[in-house]
């Protein structure tokens, strides 16, 4: 069964970062707009945070989101392909593929970490195929869409249905499997918005994912102005984040979870500025490194701690909420970061950490006041 779900995991996930990678090629040439590129992805994001939201609120079985998710992703793929000259098509794909991440993570995510015996090896497992995927899947597309352009569609549509077949098997393994994933409607759940705990780590993640967002956005136009690749920094970070999964346990044991939580955070402040004041080449890898790791170390904590929460609901809700910080975030960091564009490009970076000093200095005031 599990095997079965990674295979799914790294389907989605390679799929989605191919998606994200060409979508705005796509759109750009069909409308010759960047506003356009802007609404489309947009439209996407306003579907995920809404249908995350209705799953917070709404129980629903975590196989029934996964094959309602991996379902939305085929049709749109298969709206954009009959239909690839058409913006208007493409805003109704956005809300498809949003709606289906929305789903289709925080179940698959519920399912693996059912038993407490695996679930720490499988959220490792699971964040290496989200790792594996999104440092393939950008040269992959780049390189098909180059080469083979006509098919790109058609590629995405064979893999999406493969992971919506795959869904549907994994009906058969849970009924067969000795592992019980609770499937049942549970009529009280920790709403993971209401809870202090949850609340602090969510502000934590949202607010150091906008430093996540300066390189997500604005990393690729500074490597393009000075000529280095973004495809070797992504490689690099997507392999840190790998290592962090392997390392994590060596971490918990040595360091205390508030104390672990402020070096992951100065190591992303350092990670972001190295960018900025990087003198030759070899420290942009350096920088890679170093954030990938925290990176990874981070988002592993949070899912590892939501993995121990019993009901499948909670767990589902947590998990659809850690990751939502993540997109949030990134989604923010154009607004929040506005301000810093009159400088040099290299300068975003530095300026970004602003964002996660304050998430380190929220830390130290919950820290205190959990402490009293």
């Amino acid at each position: 069964m599990h095997l079965t779900l990674f295979l799914i995991v790294i389907l989605i996930n390679f799929l989605f970062m191919m998606l994200t990678t060409l979508l705005p090629i796509l759109i750009f040439q069909i409308s010759n707009s960047i506003t356009k590129v802007g609404t489309v992805l947009t439209i996407f994001m306003i579907s995920m945070i809404l249908i995350r939201i209705v799953c917070m609120v709404k129980e629903s079985k975590p196989i029934r989101a996964l094959i309602s998710g991996t379902s939305l992703f085929l049709i749109g793929f298969i709206i954009i392909k009959f239909y690839s000259t058409q913006i208007f098509w493409y805003y109704i794909g956005s809300i498809f593929f949003g709606i289906a991440i929305g789903l289709a993570p925080p179940a698959m995510l519920t399912m693996l970490t059912a038993s407490s015996q695996v679930s720490a090896k499988n959220l490792s497992i699971y964040n290496s195929c989200v790792a594996f995927a999104s440092a393939l899947a950008p040269l992959t597309g780049e390189y098909i869409y180059n080469k083979f352009y006509k098919i790109i569609y058609d590629i995405w549509i064979i893999g999406a249905l493969i992971a919506l077949i795959a869904s549907i098997i994994l009906i058969k393994m849970l009924k067969n499997n000795e592992i019980v994933v609770q499937e049942k409607l549970i009529p009280k759940y920790d709403n993971p918005l209401k809870n202090e705990q949850h609340k602090s780590n969510f502000v934590i993640l949202l607010i150091s994912s906008i430093s996540y967002g300066a390189i997500v956005t604005y990393l690729p136009i500074y490597f393009n102005e000075i000529k280095f690749s973004i495809g070797l920094y992504s490689l690099i970070f997507w392999a840190s984040y790998v290592i962090a999964q392997f390392i994590n346990k060596y971490i918990y044991r040595t360091l205390s979870e508030n104390t672990m939580i402020a070096l992951l955070l100065i190591g992303l402040c350092i990670g972001e500025l190295i960018i900025s004041l990087a003198t030759f080449q070899f420290m942009y890898l350096l920088s890679a490194l170093i954030y990938g790791i925290c990176y990874g170390l981070m988002y592993n904590f949070f899912y590892t701690k939501a993995s121990f929460i019993k009901e499948d609901q909670s767990k589902n809700n947590v998990y659809a909420v850690i990751g939502l910080m993540s997109y949030i975030g990134v989604g923010l960091a154009p607004t929040f970061l506005s301000p810093f564009l009159k400088m040099e490009i290299r300068m975003i970076f530095a300026f970004s950490t602003i964002y996660i000093v304050i998430a380190l200095f929220i830390h130290f005031l919950l820290h205190i006041k959990n402490n009293k």
